[in-house]
């Protein structure tokens, strides 16, 4: 299904779209996608992250074996496909990290981080910063990241969140390309690496990597589960998106 122009309906009605979103990507990486031992679990609260989706590895059920698991990709023997991948210089970052510490839930280890991001994020430069100051503390305490940016870039982000959060953290800014203002994007938190996918209003939503360590990840099938969101959406609302 070809993504849709959101700014064409107030933002209410995304926000009700992104929130059955996060329930339908926990329930299909709960559904076999992850390996066993780890488990996804949506809005909760881990210190001061408060993510849409968190995948978790439950300490009650180690299983050292979970990367023969089917699904589990090695990076190494399958580089994810995506458009264009940058690494960090790594001597910047550190003088850069925060410090700032998650702790996980009912004692089971934060591995990964889902966030669509919605309009209240870009609404202004407080709102833009928190989310940035997520994003930097999540990958300083080693947790992966998969952020779902289906918002055109604004004032506050010129090239995008992926270039709001590269300048955030490095103090360079990549250039979006014009025809494909929308962003998916992993990042792999040790050593920070982003695997970037711009995206056309219209076009269809690539499957996306959410690492479960540096070396390994499974595809996260973003269309899917935006599919089946779209049709649980009213009738009228629909409507507005493709009238």
């Amino acid at each position: 299904m070809p993504v849709h122009d959101w700014s064409r309906v107030r933002p209410g009605k995304f926000h009700h779209f992104h929130n059955s979103w996060i329930y339908k990507l926990s329930d299909r990486l709960n559904a076999g996608l992850l390996p066993p031992g780890f488990y996804a679990a949506g809005e909760q609260v881990v210190g001061e992250i408060e993510p849409d989706v968190l995948a978790l590895q439950s300490h009650a059920t180690p299983n050292p074996s979970w990367r023969d698991a089917e699904g589990v990709v090695a990076v190494e023997e399958q580089p994810p496909r995506v458009s264009y991948t940058m690494a960090a210089d790594e001597s910047v970052y550190l003088k850069k990290q925060d410090r700032a510490v998650i702790r996980s839930v009912d004692d089971d280890r934060l591995v990964a981080l889902i966030e669509i991001v919605s309009h209240a994020n870009k609404s202004s430069r407080h709102e833009l910063d928190r989310l940035l100051r997520k994003m930097a503390s999540a990958l300083d305490s080693g947790v992966h990241l998969l952020i779902v940016d289906l918002q055109a870039p604004a004032a506050l982000d010129p090239q995008g969140i992926h270039g709001a959060i590269w300048d955030y953290l490095f103090g360079e800014c990549p250039t979006a390309p014009m025809d494909r203002p929308l962003t998916l994007v992993s990042y792999r938190a040790q050593p920070v690496t982003a695997y970037v996918e711009p995206l056309a209003i219209g076009s269809r939503l690539p499957s996306m990597p959410l690492f479960l360590d540096s070396a390994w990840y499974v595809e996260v099938p973003l269309e899917e589960t935006y599919t089946t969101t779209w049709h649980g959406l009213p009738d009228p609302w629909k409507a507005e998106l493709v009238g």
